[in-house]
């Protein structure tokens, strides 16, 4: 370990080099923005002080940027290497460049607290991204790995503006923890062909364009403001991650995909749907399923307009049941248990059900508490 205890300032024009796998500690502070470029193999870190590189950074070795553990960490050049980086402040983290465009990174890591900035418009990573802290989006982002997770353990939010974040054909999984959006809403969230995200909060947003599979953990009641448009094969889960009466997902905007599950036969699910729910580029399916206990039963809530092929109620130990709450709105798609006297159906709205109820497994109940009308049979 090498360590200066003075304010540093690095003026010279050629190549900075921090190397050999060792520490590098600036107690008072770095400011490397002269040099042509900056290598780095080990860990360069300052003592709760300003560590700046506006150079371009090239990783040689597998590296750490720490402010250890309040001083910010400003990187304002683009950063690239195939090699792991753990960013640790939990002051604010910066990245002003483009990571791993011309050479991607292993794995980008950054630690629990503080902020991380990415505005530099794109992150790409062979393998997983982590962001255990808060992210803020300065510019319209894409998040690149090769088939690895990408994991946000905190809050996502633009950093003014409606920012889009997108995650490039290829990507692993994506999980979000916190809420996106709560602070400052996104623009236009985008998913992979293929591609899982996962979001355990609220989420606030434009669109949603989905290309894949969106699930949202329903193990407490949060919002999903954004419109969800069908963009290719995909499904929509809203499912309870823990045992017991799941907490109400509400869909603010209009929904459309080709599949749409709410609960399991292991674990409940509850959505109210606000906006419309429209069929996607194919056959759209809604399945209600209720859980293997009790206490686990699944419901699905419509209040708007729903145009879709087929509901099936899945009763299992816990219960499966279907409410349409809109006034006046259209109900297209016929209504049916997964067997005979599956699911209950509940109108307290006042809808005009199109499509047939019951006509190759009757559900085993029908409450009507508002005006009804029927333009195809009821069995």
């Amino acid at each position: 370990t090498n360590t200066i205890q003075g304010i540093t300032t690095f003026l010279n024009t050629g190549t900075l080099t921090f190397g050999n796998n060792g520490t590098s500690n600036f107690a008072a502070g770095l400011t490397a923005s002269s040099p042509s470029s900056v290598n780095i193999y080990g860990t360069v870190k300052t003592t709760n002080t300003t560590l700046l590189i506006g150079s371009p950074i090239n990783l040689t070795g597998n590296s750490t940027i720490s402010g250890n553990t309040l001083g910010n960490i400003t990187l304002s050049g683009t950063i690239n290497g195939g090699y792991t980086l753990d960013l640790n402040t939990t002051g604010t983290t910066t990245l002003s460049g483009t990571v791993g465009a011309t050479t991607a990174l292993t794995s980008l890591t950054t630690n629990t607290g503080g902020t991380t900035a990415i505005n530099g418009g794109s992150v790409k990573t062979t393998g997983v991204q982590t962001y255990n802290d808060a992210v803020t989006l300065g510019a319209d982002t894409t998040l690149t790995t090769t088939g690895s997770a990408i994991t946000f353990a905190s809050t996502v939010d633009s950093s003014s503006g409606a920012k889009n974040l997108t995650f490039a054909t290829g990507t692993g999984t994506a999980t979000f923890t916190g809420a996106v959006g709560g602070t400052t809403a996104l623009g236009t969230i985008t998913n992979a062909s293929g591609q899982q995200l996962t979001f355990s909060d609220a989420v606030t947003a434009t669109t949603i364009a989905n290309y894949g599979t969106l699930l949202f953990q329903a193990s407490s009641a949060k919002t999903v403001s954004a419109n969800i448009t069908d963009n290719d094969t995909t499904t929509i889960q809203v499912i309870n991650s823990a045992d017991g009466a799941p907490g109400i997902i509400t869909f603010s905007g209009n929904v459309a995909a080709d599949t749409i599950t709410i609960g399991t036969t292991s674990k409940a699910g509850s959505a109210l749907f606000n906006g419309t729910v429209l069929q996607g580029a194919g056959t759209t399916n809604i399945a209600i399923v209720g859980g293997d206990v009790s206490g686990e039963a699944s419901l699905g809530n419509f209040a708007n307009t729903v145009t879709v092929t087929a509901i099936t109620l899945d009763d299992n130990t816990g219960t499966a049941s279907v409410t349409f709450s809109g006034t006046g709105k259209t109900i297209t798609g016929t209504i049916n248990g997964l067997a005979a006297t599956e699911g209950t159906i509940t109108v307290s709205g006042t809808p005009t059900f199109v499509s047939t109820i019951g006509n190759s497994q009757r559900p085993s109940q029908l409450t009507i508490n508002g005006a009804t009308t029927f333009q195809a049979a009821v069995q």
